[in-house]
């Protein structure tokens, strides 16, 4: 019996480590799809990681697209990692969304490393339930932090989530959630302030601009 056992045991481990194989070898596909999907790979910057306080309907992925041309960063959007994951049954890759993504994060950052010499990444995520571990990330890579909270209205971000989606009712269900997250988040790390509660196709580049110099600077 007690042989049995053990051999019962061995099978176990044996199948467990072969799963493990192959969700890590699934991992460095979808890193590597991933990373092919992304801009500015050949340009040349300094180590910097630029994070946004937000919510949807604030404009963050707007402004993260404008920052991404204007300083020749590299954007990573964790929707689209997740996205990734999903399509390939691994999401998530643990218990929880902040878990899941920032392995996910780090995992890419590290191939990135690899295939590219451009240092200054933008994550096109809110950072208000997960900032210390994006810092922890950050500080791993030796790159300093900048984040930008996004000022704009409860009620302003609901209007836009009404006109960009087709089915917004998921987003709504959530915004309360979010916003509460949004509101606590702890103003000591913030760098920049920028009031998007206007138009944002009439958005000034010129915190843009003032942050390139900041950048350059330090």
């Amino acid at each position: 019996m007690k042989r049995l056992l053990c051999i019962v045991f061995l099978v176990c481990c044996n199948l467990n480590s072969q799963n493990s194989n192959n969700q890590n070898k699934l991992l460095e596909t979808i890193i590597e799809q991933h990373i092919n999907s992304l801009q500015n790979l050949d340009k040349i910057n300094p180590r910097y990681f630029i994070f946004f306080s937000a919510i949807p309907g604030m404009g963050k992925t707007t402004i993260a697209k404008k920052l991404e041309l204007e300083l020749k960063a590299i954007r990573i959007t964790l929707d689209d990692g997740r996205i990734f994951l999903r399509k390939n049954n691994l999401y998530p890759l643990f218990g929880s969304d902040i878990k899941s993504m920032t392995h996910y994060l780090n995992c890419l950052l590290l191939q990135l490393k690899k295939v590219s010499k451009n240092r200054l990444i933008i994550i096109d995520d809110t950072v208000d339930s997960m900032y210390k571990h994006l810092c922890s990330i950050a500080k791993k890579f030796d790159s300093p932090t900048f984040l930008i909270k996004l000022d704009v209205s409860k009620k302003t971000a609901i209007e836009r989530i009404k006109l960009r989606e087709i089915n917004p009712t998921g987003y709504l269900n959530k915004i309360d959630h979010w916003y509460n997250e949004y509101s606590k988040f702890d103003q000591k790390y913030v760098n920049y302030i920028l009031d998007n509660e206007g138009s944002m196709q009439n958005l000034s580049i010129k915190p843009l601009t003032q942050l390139r110099s900041h950048l350059v600077k330090n």
